[in-house]
């Protein structure tokens, strides 16, 4: 679920009905909540239709076991939206301690997805990531980062692993902004040496051997920990 500024005034109404001790209507809540009456009242009238609230009497409305289990569901998915702000906000920061927790993170993550991809991987998925490493060679070449080719590479693993949990959370790390172009610029100053890591890593996928795979991809991503150590 998607909190939107309606589901954001439901919750914050059925909070403060959850909490009360007596019914309440649209005035009394306008004093705690920062929405015009009318507004409450279409919320009110809309979250007793779906069962949510219930009137008692003349004295306003009270919540129902229903409304307490929704209520419930929209403080558990804000929870959620908080934490994966959270996550996007560590995931684009170039600050030095942030980028290796997040290439820590990447190597616990990218580890499991080559190990996967190693079992599961056909022929043509060879030959589909042997030419994103082909692309990103002719950008390089042109004096480009080839960041683009990068990010489709990891992201392309992540997806024939076939967890995706992982490809998930990896996409929610890598894809977010400009954050794979800003990483790929900070890498480019720092270090001018030229790695074979990925063409060592499809050669695993293509002997079709997770082992080799898995700390091909750890060394992978030691390095980029070592360039930002050492000179960033």
């Amino acid at each position: 679920m998607e909190i939107n500024k309606d589901h954001a005034l439901e919750c914050e109404i059925l909070t403060q009905m959850a909490k009360s001790a007596i019914p309440l209507g649209a005035n009394l809540l306008s004093l705690s909540i920062d929405s015009s009456q009318a507004t409450i009242g279409r919320v009110l009238l809309g979250l007793e239709h779906q069962g949510y609230l219930e009137k008692s009497s003349n004295k306003g409305r009270i919540i129902t076991e229903r409304g307490q289990a929704y209520l419930k569901q929209l403080n558990d998915h804000q929870s959620i939206n908080s934490s994966t702000e959270e996550l996007i906000k560590i995931s684009t920061s170039t600050d030095k301690s942030t980028l290796l927790e997040v290439l820590a993170t990447r190597r616990l993550l990218e580890k499991e997805t080559a190990y996967l991809t190693a079992q599961n991987i056909s022929d043509e998925q060879v030959q589909e990531l042997t030419e994103i490493i082909d692309r990103q060679q002719e950008q390089k070449s042109r004096g480009l980062l080839g960041e683009k080719e990068d990010l489709e590479f990891h992201c392309r693993i992540a997806n024939i692993s076939g967890n995706r949990v992982i490809e998930q959370i990896l996409n929610l790390i890598l894809t977010q902004k400009n954050v794979y172009q800003d990483f790929s610029y900070i890498r480019q100053k720092l270090i001018t040496r030229s790695s074979n890591d990925h063409r060592s890593i499809i050669s695993a996928f293509a002997n079709r051997d997770p082992e080799s795979a898995s700390q091909n991809m750890v060394n992978h991503i030691n390095a980029l920990i070592e360039d930002i150590e050492e000179c960033y």
